[in-house]
């Protein structure tokens, strides 16, 4: 599974890619899922526990961003603040990616982890 999480830190914004080996996702893998990483060496190393440590990290963030933004796009379609093309009038956050593959960054990932986390709360986890 390859991830591309953004995120701000401090005044910019910080994109982690990476890619785990196997990743049994939410229902299978129990609550929040796991991740797996196969080495082929004699002993594991500290920093092989740090690189599952951030996949898992990724994961869990990746899954948080998309929650704060479903309910995001839940709340403006309530109040019909949102067009079938997007949100109208939305300022411009620069672009992601590059390509066919470039797109612009969504609010979420403009926002720090822990404004990120506190909006997740806020939604009661939904």
């Amino acid at each position: 599974r390859r991830y591309d999480v953004s995120f701000k830190f401090g005044g910019a914004i910080v994109t982690i890619l990476g890619a785990a080996d196997a990743v049994v996702s939410y229902p299978t893998g129990g609550k929040n899922g796991e991740v797996f990483e196969v080495k082929c060496v004699q002993e594991l190393l500290p920093e092989h526990l740090l690189q599952l440590a951030c996949y898992q990290w990724l994961d869990a963030m990746e899954q948080v961003q998309r929650s704060v933004m479903n309910a995001a796009k839940r709340k403006k379609k309530a109040v019909g603040e949102i067009s079938s093309t997007g949100v109208s009038g939305a300022p411009h956050r620069g672009f992601k990616g590059t390509g066919k593959d470039m797109r612009e960054f969504t609010e979420e990932e403009c926002l720090d982890p822990m404004t990120l986390l506190d909006r997740f709360e806020q939604q009661r986890g939904v």
